[in-house]
């Protein structure tokens, strides 16, 4: 009895050093918690959720580029708000521009109704987003 639990032991030592390799080998990639979080998400069936999820950290990256853009506190503006800072700081141009106003709007139809998102709509706004993060 002793030695199946030692051996249990060893199995789940094991196992958590192989996770905390993944987590290293996946930070390393350029997966951020964030990333994670919406990986996590999708491949559990939460589509919605890691779409959500996906534009909250894209704000949050436009809220960074701001800040670093203008040297003030952007915490508090509106998506659009900051799409239209960096049109006119000139950080994105028109097509850019256009991307993230489609992303605002994605957003706020999720946000604000029952909207579903299918996984194949999900995959390839988060792929979209991932490639800006």
């Amino acid at each position: 009895m002793a030695d199946d639990f030692e051996e249990l032991l060893k199995i789940i030592g094991i196992v958590a050093g192989i996770k905390i390799l993944a987590d290293a080998f996946q930070h390393m990639r350029g997966m951020t918690p964030e990333k994670n979080e919406i990986n996590r998400l999708f491949t559990s069936g939460q589509y919605k959720a890691s779409v959500v999820m996906s534009l909250i950290a894209l704000e949050n990256k436009l809220k960074i580029l701001c800040q670093n853009v203008t040297s003030k506190n952007h915490s508090k503006d509106d998506f659009n708000t900051l799409i239209e800072i960096l049109k006119e700081n000139k950080v994105i141009d028109n097509e850019a521009y256009h991307q993230l106003h489609y992303f605002r709007n994605m957003r706020n139809s999720i946000f604000h109704s029952q909207r579903m998102v299918s996984r194949d709509e999900a995959q390839s706004l988060i792929n979209l987003i991932f490639k800006i993060l």
